[in-house]
């Protein structure tokens, strides 16, 4: 953390343990405030795999699949204690080359069987159709079917998301398309 020199990223001073009771309840956070932080936290995630040297980082798709368990909880306005029991009652259980993929060290774990419940039926029904959607696309057992952070993000996205003076210091520098 003392390596990080980002405006999303906040300097580590102090840290200490605390815990929680389990199954604590968070008011929801306004949907404004979700898309923001999840902005934010994968502008964090861009910035780190392309300024930090090799290997400070454990895994691209670990930390996407983390961004879409905070995305979650987020939305839900719930922290999940235990979140890897949660997200196998939504995607249900992980085939064997699923777990190989996302830990080949847990290969002879037996997980319940449990069928995958539809995204929307997770979420309120006000809840926005695009929230889902990025939800279902970080949450996916596969690394390699994750979504990535905007480094790989079309130009015209990043022109839209990004003020020009950090494209310019992040080595983003396209051109405005007209009207944006």
């Amino acid at each position: 953390m003392r390596l990080m020199d980002h405006q999303n990223v906040v300097s580590l001073r102090h840290c200490f343990f605390s815990t929680t009771s389990r199954d604590e309840l968070f008011q929801r956070m306004p949907l404004v405030y979700v898309k923001l932080y999840t902005y934010q936290g994968t502008s964090i995630y861009s910035y780190c795999t392309r300024s930090l040297p090799q290997g400070c980082k454990a895994s691209k798709s670990f930390d996407i699949w983390s961004a879409g368990c905070v995305l979650a909880e987020l939305l839900l306005g719930q922290n999940q204690v235990d979140l890897l029991v949660e997200i196998i009652k939504v995607l249900g259980t992980p085939t064997r080359e699923e777990i190989r993929c996302m830990n080949p060290n847990y290969t002879d774990f037996r997980f319940p069987q449990i069928k995958a419940h539809p995204w929307h039926k997770i979420f309120h029904k006000r809840m926005p159709p695009e929230a889902i959607d990025l939800a279902s696309r970080l949450l996916q057992y596969l690394p390699s079917l994750r979504c990535s952070a905007l480094a790989g993000a079309a130009p015209e996205l990043i022109n839209r998301l990004i003020p020009e003076h950090l494209r310019r210091q992040t080595g983003l520098g396209f051109s405005h398309p007209a009207g944006i």
